[in-house]
């Protein structure tokens, strides 16, 4: 073959694997979705500490274990909700930043990312709950 046949059939190559390598989709930068799922009992949540990473999808399964209707609420979390499946529970107009609530032997779901690393603090809202110790803490890495 001719230096300018070789040259041809470079350019030829390279302008059919071009577009297909430049139509291919980059790999996606986002994780898949982690489920952790968090049992809800007199007057504690197992478990009590949850480690996630910033942007990875969390789907929350609450499976309240105990007698009594208990939620997961966090103030401090800095998440964006995706989603909320649970109990309808008046909230008094409190600011949270994600909240789920679960009937006495239910389970309810709670999708989200964390926006921002740190550590947050995430407690039941049940008259007395909290100060019985119904804490716990989220770190977002």
């Amino acid at each position: 073959m001719s230096r300018l046949t070789l040259r041809r059939l470079a350019l030829t190559l390279v302008l059919v694997f071009t577009p297909a390598a430049c139509g291919r989709a980059a790999p996606s930068s986002t994780e898949s979705t982690k489920t952790i799922t968090l049992a809800l009992n007199e007057f504690q949540f197992q478990p009590a500490e949850i480690t996630v990473n910033v942007s990875q999808p969390i789907k929350l399964v609450l499976k309240n274990n105990g007698t009594v209707l208990h939620d997961f609420v966090s103030m401090d979390a800095m998440v964006e909700v995706i989603e909320e499946h649970g109990a309808a529970h008046d909230m008094a107009g409190m600011p949270t930043a994600m909240h789920a609530a679960v009937e006495a032997g239910q389970q309810s779901t709670l999708e989200f990312k964390a926006t921002q690393a740190g550590t947050y603090t995430f407690y039941c809202t049940i008259a007395g709950h909290k100060e019985a110790g119904m804490t716990g803490k989220l770190t977002v890495k």
